[in-house]
């Protein structure tokens, strides 16, 4: 059976875990890029081909046939390195650009190499390339999405493979460096592994990484093993497997209970700050606080915060607390649009809706407007988004 691009790109989307978010657009590359990259590719690395690497060429075709892509769009080069590394580059709608370390190809078997290989042609069908934020690492936001998107590559990749072990064998193997000969995958005896560190809080700075830890990556893809959607594709008898959108709330539930907590908290606290500082700036606008602002600020806030706050205005005197307070609320929204920058583009316009309906001013975003001064650029664009 012949299939297209397009083919391929359905059954990458059949198979995106849910909380891979797509892009909102997806860019072309230049021509001028893509000729770049082939060049300095194929000057710097071994082009795999039916002539010069016959082996990996079957590998690499036989992976575009399981995820029934056209081999010609494509190009996979490995170059002399003892890391264990494998990318994908570009950002291009039509063509996969692919290099592979020689450390990975001398350590993994085929199928284990397919598994990598159709996990960075898994990036490509699902354009996490054309996100150019999404493997930065630069935002909490950002290293959530990233987690997410190597997560759906990996079901590709398992695709790719067509079975479970030589999937598990590579991540392991690619993680350790250590070949067959030192690796016996006795999966239970993994599982067992994975259910002692289960209960063991993942290390705050794990959470910056951009893939997610080896337990939660094979975990996730055991769940998809069990799914319809693995069955369906393999062939596999689907009687008794679960809903895709079941399997994918397991590993969105694994996530949390590993990561998600970190995560929401600092979301919150960013969110908390924010709306702290706009109910301030609301509330001393006409250099006062009544008992009635105080009230509507315990309801909104806590008796604590508003205590804190109040404590906060009596160090300053009526006439420095406009620019205090902005000062304040600068540092706030900048906080928050660090740690996540999509959300945060939402939220505090939101914020503000709720902060002018609750103290009864309507023109409270065109009075932080025109205290723009006091502003970074990047406060002023969030705020005027709204």
């Amino acid at each position: 059976m012949t299939y297209t691009l397009r083919d391929a790109c359905d059954l990458a989307e059949a198979v995106r875990y849910a909380e891979d978010i797509p892009a909102t657009a997806i860019c072309g590359a230049a021509s001028t890029e893509k000729d770049r990259i082939k060049r300095y590719f194929t000057t710097s690395s071994l082009r795999i081909s039916p002539q010069l690497t016959p082996e990996l060429s079957i590998i690499l075709t036989n992976t575009c046939n399981f995820l029934r892509l056209p081999k010609e769009n494509v190009h996979a080069w490995v170059y002399p390195s003892a890391e264990i590394q494998a990318y994908c580059v570009g950002n291009d709608a039509q063509e996969c650009f692919i290099r592979v370390s020689s450390g990975v190809v001398q350590l993994l078997n085929a199928k284990e190499l397919a598994f990598v290989i159709g996990h960075e042609v898994g990036h490509f069908l699902l354009r996490h390339n054309s996100d150019s934020d999404i493997f930065s690492g630069s935002s909490l936001e950002d290293t959530m999405r990233s987690k997410s998107a190597e997560i759906s590559a990996d079901r590709l990749g398992l695709l790719a493979c067509g079975d479970l072990e030589p999937a598990i064998c590579a991540m392991l193997k690619t993680l350790s460096g250590l070949g067959g000969d030192h690796i016996n995958l006795d999966i239970p005896a993994f599982l067992n592994e994975l259910r002692s560190v289960s209960e063991i809080r993942t290390l705050d700075a794990e959470i910056w990484n951009t893939h997610p830890p080896l337990p939660l990556r094979v975990k996730a893809l055991l769940w998809f093993s069990m799914g319809k959607t693995f069955a369906s594709y393999t062939d596999g008898d689907v009687a008794g497997k679960m809903e895709k959108n079941a399997l994918d709330q397991k590993v969105f539930n694994d996530m949390k209970s590993q990561l998600g907590d970190f995560t929401q908290q600092q979301f919150d606290q960013a969110e908390e700050e924010v709306q702290l500082w706009l109910s301030a700036v609301a509330v001393c606008r006409d250099g006062r606080l009544d008992k009635s602002e105080q009230q509507k600020l315990n309801t909104d806030l806590g008796l604590e915060a508003t205590q804190k706050l109040i404590s906060f205005l009596s160090m300053h005197s009526a006439e420095e607390i406009d620019a205090v307070l902005l000062e304040k609320l600068n540092s706030a929204c900048e906080n928050y649009q660090h740690l996540a920058p999509t959300r945060s583009r939402q939220v505090i316009p939101e914020l503000i809706n709720e902060v002018s309906s609750r103290f009864q001013q309507s023109d409270l975003r065109q009075f932080i407007r025109d205290k723009s001064h006091l502003l970074s650029e990047i406060s002023v664009n969030i705020i005027s988004s709204g």
